[in-house]
């Protein structure tokens, strides 16, 4: 997915509210977390980093912190910031990179910094596993109360959706897809220049369909008039424009 559409949708998540201000309360600091799947490779952290500098553009006074939601990335960092001579052969690499957190480690770390309004974004492709663990999470320490209303951890606690959209009347995931297939135009006419197909790959998961991406397959074909099937891509002529 190209940043743009991943930005554009915290910049409608950012201003809305998930939990009202209390009356008696002056605005708390506010604060962006990205949870990504996350990535072991370093080049792949290009794509990650580049959507981070968008965000922080975007809001040049809200600090932005990185959070890795698979376990397995997260360990395979950690065991990297144990060995000082990995870290010295990879300088390209954050230092912030190299310790990633659990968005869970990320919140109560930036809670304790006296950052009580949270905005986390979904660097996810579709709302799957991934996502599915991130509402958990967000929605438990978001129904956390305290006798004093001031004492909450959280004023305002709010989760963007992923790139793909996700099921809902207030936000049809059908809208997030076209807005998605629109951003990716530079893609299919480079595709459609060399006379190549264009094929992009997501993570699947166990308990959720994966229906999502055929639905943006077919959202593809339809917007850029692309063949829906390998035999008629090779049956088409070589583009003349």
């Amino acid at each position: 997915m190209r940043i743009a559409t991943l930005v554009l949708a915290l910049c409608m998540l950012f201003p809305a509210a998930a939990m009202a201000h209390g009356h008696d309360e002056a605005p708390a600091k506010k604060a962006i977390v990205l949870a990504a799947f996350g990535t072991s490779y370093p080049d792949a952290l290009n794509s990650i980093l580049a959507i981070r500098n968008k965000v922080e553009k975007a809001f040049p006074d809200v600090p932005v912190k990185l959070a890795f939601t698979s376990n397995i990335v997260r360990n395979i960092w950690q065991q990297r910031a144990a060995d000082p001579a990995w870290s010295k052969s990879h300088p390209e690499v954050p230092e912030d990179v190299l310790h990633v957190k659990h968005p869970l480690a990320t919140i109560a770390e930036l809670q304790n910094n006296g950052y009580r309004d949270i905005a986390v974004q979904s660097l996810h492709v579709f709302a799957g596993e991934e996502f599915h663990d991130l509402i958990t999470l967000v929605s438990s320490l978001r129904s956390i109360r305290t006798m004093k209303p001031r004492h909450r951890p959280f004023q305002r606690l709010s989760l963007g959706r992923p790139a793909l959209g996700m099921p809902g009347e207030a936000h049809p995931y059908t809208a997030d897809i076209e807005r998605a297939v629109k951003t990716l135009a530079d893609d299919v006419k480079e595709a459609k220049a060399n006379n190549a197909a264009l094929l992009y790959m997501g993570h699947g998961n166990d308990f959720f369909s994966t229906g999502i991406y055929a639905e943006f397959a077919k959202a593809m074909q339809a917007e850029y008039d692309y063949p829906s099937s390998w035999a008629a891509w090779k049956a088409t002529p070589p583009s003349t424009t």
